[in-house]
């Protein structure tokens, strides 16, 4: 059966071989990879271009074929030969081009989805990620010396200067790294309290429960701050001063809204917002800290002291509540959600902050500033629809407010990039 897609394979072009034109083209049908990433796959003489159209495979080899490189084109079912038998083959190549085509319907209703986020948003469209290039450090192996100077950034004598900071998407690695050891902690202290039932582990149960995902996406934003000049010491004062200090103003915010009961449990989405916000502003107005990744990454050490801190109170309650040891699944339900919740939410806000002020001491004005507020409402929003009583199967609730949040951090993360450029590019001058 003859296959409606097809490949070009291809040999011979060099980074400095590729035209504007030709590697225009490359990124027009491939937008999550950056020109470098496109450069160095040409130059590696791979197969980067799979299951197009025939038109689409004739353009491409035309272009590479102009300029300087050797492209065939061949149906993508002619690959699937090597890897099945004749018997199978009609099927297989159906099923491929039938993956092929829904794995591209997805990408481009998520990629539609995410430029109405970012319009909304007010930010600029997300360029140049793919999540397996942002992961691509994650599982190799590192030596606890690694380790240790990968933690030490962020202080007057470790901070890099401006011109060697690396504007291009950051590859987090550490982060796994510490969800692994926090697991390895909790399950240690599960298995003790099971075997022995002793009350005097409970406290470590939900101490460590709670922590454990906040602190691993903490420590993802950490890796995330491409300029490496907010230290741990700063995150982790914010963890927990910013943790209390939020959820102090938050408690006094509820009284204020009080008129606002009919809302429910959505009520907290115009408190607590607020209130980490104040708890941000209170505890981190340094001008050192003048990037926009800065502005993320203090906002999500203030959202992952709030949700820990909430969280132990919840299984706390739980517990005197119940009696029962039903306050390890809140401990664990909770923990899945909090990726996507006031870490990522009081983050947004972080960022839209410093996008408005920069280098500049904090003043009023800048909370009214449009850049600041459409971002504020859309976390205030996306809090409220999150403890709504809408109840879908599987927490598509939540996965769905989820990808909303993490588009506009990811968006925000873009824009701090292209900051860190400018500001290469004007101290260059």
């Amino acid at each position: 059966m003859k296959s409606s897609f097809y490949d070009v394979v291809f040999k011979g072009l060099s980074t400095s071989e590729v035209n504007p034109k030709l590697l225009d083209l490359f990124i027009k049908h491939f937008p999550s990879k950056s020109p470098e990433q496109i450069g160095r796959l040409l130059h590696e003489n791979l197969r980067f271009v799979k299951n197009k159209t025939q038109a689409d495979a004739n353009k491409i080899s035309e272009f590479i074929n102009d300029n300087g490189g050797i492209a065939s084109i061949v149906p993508s079912s002619v690959h699937d030969l090597k890897k099945t038998n004749v018997s199978n083959e009609s099927s297989s190549s159906s099923d491929d081009v039938e993956v092929n085509e829904l794995q591209e319907t997805t990408d481009a209703l998520l990629s539609r989805v995410a430029k109405k986020v970012t319009d909304a948003a007010g930010i600029e469209k997300i360029e140049h990620f793919s999540i397996k290039e942002l992961l691509s450090e994650t599982f190799k192996k590192r030596s606890q010396e690694e380790v240790e100077m990968h933690c030490m950034v962020g202080t007057i004598a470790t901070t890099p200067s401006l011109k060697t900071i690396d504007a291009g998407w950051p590859k987090p690695w550490l982060f796994i790294r510490l969800f692994v050891f926090m697991i390895i902690v909790y399950m240690t202290l599960l298995y003790s309290y099971g075997e022995w039932q002793n009350i005097i582990i409970v406290p470590g149960l939900i101490f460590i429960g709670s922590f454990a995902m906040p602190l691993t996406v903490l420590m993802f934003f950490f890796e995330m701050n491409a300029p490496n000049n907010v230290s741990l010491i700063v995150v982790s004062k914010s963890v927990l001063l910013g943790g209390a200090i939020s959820l102090l103003t938050s408690l006094m915010i509820f009284d204020i809204t009080e008129a606002f009961g009919w809302l429910g449990s959505s009520v907290a989405g115009l408190a607590e917002e607020p209130g980490k916000l104040i708890a941000l502003l209170l505890i981190t107005n340094a001008s050192r800290y003048r990037y926009i990744h800065n502005g993320i990454l203090l906002g999500a050490a203030v959202g992952a002291g709030f949700a820990s801190f909430e969280s132990m109170g919840y299984a706390f309650r739980v517990l005197l509540g119940s009696g029962s040891d039903s306050f390890l699944d809140n401990i664990t339900v909770r923990g899945l959600l909090s990726p996507f919740a006031h870490i990522v939410w009081t983050a947004m806000i972080g960022g839209a902050l410093w996008k408005v002020r920069q280098e500049k001491k904090f003043r009023w004005n800048m909370l009214r500033d449009a850049r600041f507020l459409k971002i504020f409402f859309i976390a205030v929003g996306l809090h409220m629809i999150w403890n709504a009583p809408l109840i879908l199967p599987f927490y598509t609730k939540y996965i769905i407010l989820g990808f909303i949040s993490w588009v506009v951090i990811l968006g925000l993360q873009h824009e701090g990039l292209k900051q860190i450029a400018i500001c290469k590019s004007a101290s260059s001058l």
